[in-house]
């Protein structure tokens, strides 16, 4: 390369930084303060909108509820990344957006949610809104060039089979699109339509198209909602926490460039100079993209810098090698950066292929990380072999070409890692084997293998009054350890609802016991009037399709393997359940089908209520949980049991002491067990009855039971297939054979499945 090619290279590179930078800072010093050149931040850094929304139909089913949370999850996607969804009691649900200030703003483009129906001529509905996928308005241009404005929709399959036959029958004719009893769009049919995507046209203007779309997205929700509250919430991390995160970023970053300058000297001021730019291209498109940015976010990004140091570190380890074999300066780097390529390509493809599986299969923060980690590996792959090949060429054509300058690989005492592998492999052995004990004894004791947060899990959400206004620092500092010395647990979220008094707290699911003793220790701590604490069940916000990619894992590698069919039902906190045709997920058009917990599987009044509210799902009776709940309560009936032994206190029972108090001939604990049996029986076969797969698998906490549990399960579900006796095969009942590596490989072949 000659001088004048490379101080021109230089050159552009330094002002493509400069551009950048400034770029950059004025996106930064933006950010938060409700300019337009800002990166949108998350509910954790600077509040939002929070709605709830009321269901109106009475005793909504779950399947509705789920149906409905996923829809609006859908259409609020398109505000943020970070938006959230989630079920409040048994028949609100809550939206919260953030990066939002005018809660008017959100419900106006949101609307009120109502019934759609697409009626025939005669004014008979044919079609309801639930068979609407989606609806979108655009632009396209006629026959003769001229623009007109259209909304797209796309149908369910039911949905495009009936308007196909319609269309058909109806050609020439108008069929009228009803919101809530009034005609939103009377459309003529020109042609059948049975591909199940048609178009409305006749609109004056994109905004005319645009809020028909909306309309229509609005009633295809599977109930109807009216808005019960809005309100701004405030961060819940408070203000200094973006100050914080962007000063302890720019010292990592210094501290970095500053090792790689003295450990690689000219190298070094390559790789540094090339981070400098992979930092402001991330907040460059961070912005372009509208990508909203969180905690987890800044750790993608964080994670994506270290990626981008480590390629940067192979090439350079690569050209001293070479240079210490007597090749020269230009040739060592040409060299080095070829053989470093496919160890670099190698780790980030697979990191790569994580963030896929984490943007497909989460939501929320965990979608928002799986943002920012792709795009920190996509920009630190095109620093690292781009830019820095590009600097560090330049530099040796400007005369930087001694030796010294770039380091030659030292003599160092090589360790016999081969020689002394029985001693690694026996250290890393128990390590693995210290870690999958604890998990082993953790999900018997507690129902899971590890612990989740409010996110994956769901919990209670607390509102109180505290009469004054309060800074998020005051409840971090003044409320929440009197949360956490109730709950026992650190994992407490709590904001303030912008313009009032209140602050919203959300912990782990409590009990009515542990609901009233979060009262009574507000009141008398925080002069907190009783009266004006609720306390709300609240569901998960981020998708739950865990048990679903175990299914697969299973499946594929598990306890199933070479069986066509096979249902993976998972026994926790709760009930779970994954099902695999031919090697293939049943997901639904949900993404989130076999919700075998919330089958009915005893229809009383007097039925313990599941998670969801209505009483009798499989999940209120044959999860851990309910095994727990049904244990307490035989030892307070039988004071003489055993189980009274193995559990002096009610906090020391477990999903375990039933079973052993059961195996030492209490009649009592047996009872239990029996009970407990009879109704993960009904489940169970249910689930046989609709899929006869080839195996059922079981696997959380009461599934390490094995044959205790296995050998009555089996007998008791024999007599409630149907056909049992005739049938010449029969399913297979077994306990899960992989563990939590369940969900990591079936993860992976899903991402496999994906890609291809």
């Amino acid at each position: 390369m000659k001088k004048s090619k490379a101080a021109v290279i230089l050159a552009v590179i330094l002002a493509a930084f400069v551009g950048l930078a400034y770029y950059a800072s004025i996106i930064l010093s933006s950010t938060g303060v409700g300019e337009d050149m800002s990166i949108p931040l998350g509910l954790d850094l600077s509040g939002g909108v929070s709605i709830t929304y009321q269901v109106v139909d009475e005793n909504p089913s779950a399947e509705d509820m789920s149906d409905t949370i996923y829809k609006l999850q859908k259409r609020v996607d398109s505000y943020s990344t970070e938006a959230s969804v989630y079920q409040v009691g048994d028949d609100r649900i809550t939206v919260e957006i953030p990066g939002v200030q005018d809660a008017n703003e959100i419900l106006e483009d949101l609307g009120n949610p109502g019934s759609l129906e697409f009626q025939m001529p005669d004014g008979s509905v044919f079609m309801t809104g639930d068979m609407v996928e989606d609806a979108q308005g655009a632009t396209a241009t006629d026959r003769y060039g001229n623009k007109q404005y259209i909304v797209s929709l796309k149908l369910t399959d039911e949905g495009a089979k009936i308007f196909g036959e319609v269309t058909s029958e109806n050609i020439g004719k108008n069929l009228p699109i009803v919101y809530d009893g009034e005609t939103i769009s009377y459309p003529q049919v020109q042609s059948a339509i049975t591909g199940g995507e048609a178009q409305i046209t006749g609109m004056s203007s994109f905004e005319e198209a645009d809020n028909l779309a909306t309309q229509i997205r609005i009633g295809s929700l599977s109930l109807q909602l009216s808005e019960l509250e809005s309100s701004v919430v405030g961060a819940q991390l408070g203000s200094q926490a973006i100050a914080s995160s962007l000063k302890a970023g720019a010292i990592g970053l210094a501290i970095v460039m500053v090792f790689m300058i003295v450990m690689y000297a000219v190298p070094g001021i390559a790789a540094s100079l090339a981070l400098a730019i992979y930092t402001t291209l991330v907040i460059a498109t961070l912005y372009l993209f509208d990508i909203t940015l969180t905690l987890p976010g800044i750790a993608g990004i964080i994670l994506g810098i270290g990626m981008a140091v480590d390629a940067n570190v192979i090439v350079f380890a690569r050209i001293r090698e070479e240079i210490a074999t007597g090749k020269s300066v230009q040739t060592s780097m040409k060299i080095g950066f070829q053989k470093a390529m496919s160890a670099i390509l190698d780790g980030n493809i697979t990191t790569l292929i994580a963030s896929v599986v984490l943007m497909a299969l989460g939501s929320g923060t965990v979608k928002g990380f799986a943002y920012t980690l792709m795009i920190g590996i996509i920009l630190s792959l095109f620093t690292a072999m781009v830019v820095t090949r590009y600097i560090l060429y330049s530099l040796y054509a400007l005369g930087l070409k001694s030796e010294k300058l770039y380091g030659r690989a030292k003599e160092r005492k090589s360790i016999d890692f081969i020689g002394k592998k029985a001693v690694f492999f026996t250290i890393s052995g128990i390590i693995i084997a210290a870690g999958l004990i604890s998990m082993g004894v953790h999900s018997a004791t507690e129902g899971k293998a590890l612990n989740y947060g409010l996110d994956f899990m769901g919990g209670t959400s607390t509102t109180a009054d505290f009469g004054k206004d309060m800074t998020i620092e005051d409840i971090e500092n003044d409320i929440v350890p009197y949360v956490e010395k109730v709950t026992g647990d650190s994992d407490v979220q709590a904001t303030k609802v912008e313009g009032t008094t209140q602050v919203t707290i959300k912990t782990r699911t409590l009990s009515l016991d542990e609901r009233q003793e979060l009262e009574d220790t507000l009141a008398e701590n925080c002069d907190v009037d009783a009266s004006t604490i609720t306390s709300q069940s609240i569901s998960s916000t981020i998708s739950g399709n865990d048990a679903n990619v175990a299914a697969l894992g299973e499946a594929l590698a598990g306890c199933a393997k070479g069986a066509q069919s096979t249902v993976v039902v998972t026994l926790g906190t709760g009930v779970g359940a994954g099902v695999v045709l031919d090697g293939k997920l049943l997901t639904g058009y949900t993404g989130a089908a076999s919700e075998a917990g919330h089958m009915v599987v005893l229809d009383t009044p007097d039925a313990p209520r599941c998670t969801c509210g209505r009483p009798g799902c499989l999940e209120a009776l044959a999860s851990a949980t309910a095994l727990i709940r049904m244990t307490k309560e035989a030892r307070l009936a039988h004071p003489e049991s055993a189980l009274n032994v193995l559990a002096a206190k009610p906090e020391d029972v477990n999903g375990r002491t039933a079973f052993d108090a059961a195996a030492q001939g209490d009649a009592a604990a047996q009872q239990v067990v029996d009970t407990y049996i009879h109704y993960l029986a009904v489940g169970i076969a249910n689930l046989i009855n609709i899929f006869f797969p080839e195996v059922i698998g079981l696997s959380g906490g009461v599934a390490n039971q094995g044959e205790n549990l296995l050998k009555p399960l089996r007998a008791a579900v024999e007599p409630m297939v149907f056909g049992h006796d005739f049938a010449q095969k029969h399913t297979r009942i077994t306990a899960c054979t992989l563990g939590y590596r369940a969900g990591v490989i079936g993860a992976a072949l899903l991402a496999k499945s994906r890609m291809e």
